[in-house]
């Protein structure tokens, strides 16, 4: 666990192999104004971190490259205060995510306390809905 709640490079998912994957593979969820893409991933030993995320602020939804920018640190500002929340249970569960998080409503939407409910609401419904399928593959087994 971090004493410190930081957003580092090697937490920001870059790689274009990723990016395709998840646009590929990925499952998502909404929560207005946020949508939520992601992939499990495998474990691998010496993996920097188990989450690595990305924002993405269409610009047919946000025209002005300023108010984009604006809306992304906004973003990983609210994400790094609340990150434990799916860092910890993937520490726990040894799983490893890839998420992409896309802007989905209207640039006056983007606030701090909207973001904040937005991403606590998806980091919960993501850890739940990883919960139901862990049992329901538990049961089959």
């Amino acid at each position: 666990m971090d004493k410190k709640q930081s957003f580092k490079k090697v937490e920001t998912l870059k790689s274009k192999k990723d990016f395709e994957k998840i646009i590929a593979e990925g499952k998502s969820m909404n929560a207005y104004p946020l949508k939520l893409i992601y992939v499990k991933t495998a474990v691998e030993p010496g993996q920097g971190k188990l989450v690595k995320v990305a924002v993405s602020v269409p610009k047919k939804r946000v025209k002005f490259a300023v108010n984009r920018n604006r809306i992304k640190r906004l973003f990983r500002e609210v994400y790094r205060i609340n990150k434990q929340l799916l860092f910890n249970y993937a520490v726990e569960n040894k799983i490893a995510f890839n998420l992409l998080f896309v802007f989905t409503g209207k640039e006056t939407e983007a606030d701090f306390n909207t973001f904040t409910t937005k991403i606590i609401l998806l980091l919960q419904r993501l850890q739940s809905t990883n919960e139901s399928f862990k049992r329901s593959a538990d049961t089959s087994a």
